[in-house]
């Protein structure tokens, strides 16, 4: 009993934070122009959004998107999203999956813009997993991509600039004093010539800056299986004693937190785990060990997404592992009798994992490699490495 108790209080925390959500003032405007006041949800947004969660006045929870919201965005006027429906290069950007096409490949979609600069000549970004888009839009026009694009030709990688012959036709001022030829492709570059163009014709222009928010609290619910391999090591005798075939258990939960950083592609996470490792035969034969464990892990670490699709992505993630005993032994036999019983303490673990995450589902692989469990003992030493299977579920 006092062993679930002590489980109970390293997930309690976790658990109240399931029950908790965070929300931004903010307003949207239906495609009727009618502006309301509401709450949008504390968005954990890398791609522009597809949907949004908000909360009205009466406490309604509802769900936006672009067939029934024309604008949204934040009161604090941080994020600003126009719907609109534009012409998208549907080509991929990574260099893997460039095509041969020295023409972009359209695609009409209708989507949420977010704003960047907002003047007589107006700037929006798009991203969905590796294509990222810039449009500009002058007056009430319908918002038009500056191309910047990469197609390969007889094994070469050609680079098209094209956006900047773009902006020398529909969004230039000499007086301005910009340079056309160094233009990057960039938010901030892109940014500082709207706002130097509009300031040059006469206008004034707002420049939205996203803050960084308190990013959102996610709780995963995870379970998985494993292979736990590796020597106990007679340091007297110098010889190791592989343990035999040993499988894992393991089910906790965790929290990650999104940092307000690079598009919040970065987590930091910490949970708490129960894990149990048991070898199939209690009992080694000569020269070998076995294991029965039960654990408590405390794992922590940082997070990094690296996003396919608006509901998809692959991560890594750097871990350490703090590991408490409840109960366990293990067992090391030094000759053809004689089996001593040898109990572990408190360890850690470093280790990495990848995965891949589908909306509220996530399956990853671990891999880590043990302190060493029995150093309390002068002649006993342990080398182990945990390699499992994890299947995540997200509560929150």
């Amino acid at each position: 009993m006092p062993r679930l108790y002590f489980l109970v209080v390293l997930i309690w925390p976790s658990l109240m934070l399931t029950g908790q959500a965070s929300y931004q003032a903010g307003y949207l405007i239906d495609h009727e122009g009618m502006r309301r006041e509401i709450e949008v949800y504390d968005f954990g947004w890398v791609d522009n959004p597809v949907r949004f969660k908000y909360r009205t006045a009466d406490g309604q929870i509802l769900t936006g998107d672009v067939t029934t919201v024309a604008e949204f965005g934040l009161a604090d006027e941080s994020l600003r999203y126009l719907t609109a429906k534009v012409e998208i290069d549907s080509s991929r950007d990574h260099t893997a999956g460039l095509d041969q096409h020295s023409k972009p490949q359209w695609v009409t979609e209708r989507v949420f813009l977010e704003y960047v600069v907002d003047g007589e000549a107006d700037l929006f970004y798009w991203e969905a997993g590796e294509r990222k888009r810039y449009f500009y839009r002058l007056a009430s026009e319908v918002p038009v991509q500056l191309v910047n694009r990469r197609y390969l030709k007889e094994r070469k990688i050609i680079t098209q600039h094209n956006y900047r012959g773009q902006l020398q036709s529909a969004v230039f001022c000499p007086e301005s004093g910009n340079a056309l030829s160094t233009l990057k492709y960039t938010r901030r570059e892109l940014a500082d010539y709207f706002q130097s163009y509009n300031a040059c014709t006469g206008n004034l222009s707002k420049t939205y800056r996203p803050a960084p928010t308190s990013s959102p609290l996610q709780v995963w619910l995870g379970g998985g299986m494993g292979l736990y391999t590796g020597p106990t090591r007679h340091l007297l005798a110098g010889s190791d004693k592989p343990i035999g075939t040993t499988y894992s258990q393991t089910l906790g939960l965790t929290v990650e937190r999104i940092l307000p950083l690079a598009k919040q592609r970065w987590a930091v996470h910490f949970g708490a785990q129960y894990q149990r490792i048991s070898s199939t035969s209690l009992v080694p034969p000569s020269g070998g060990s076995a294991v029965y464990l039960q654990l408590i892990n405390v794992p922590f670490g940082v997070k990094r997404y690296i996003h396919l699709s608006a509901r998809s992505a692959a991560f890594i993630r750097a871990l350490g592992v703090f590991q408490v005993p409840l109960d366990g032994m293990v067992y090391s036999r030094g000759g053809a009798q004689h089996t001593h019983q040898l109990k572990p303490r408190w360890n850690y673990q470093v280790g990495i994992s990848g995965g891949l995450q589908r909306q509220r589902w996530s399956v990853e692989v671990q891999g880590s490699r043990q302190w060493d469990m029995l150093r309390e003992y002068a002649y006993f030493a342990t080398a182990f490495w945990d390699v499992r299977m994890m299947i995540n579920y997200r509560l929150r």
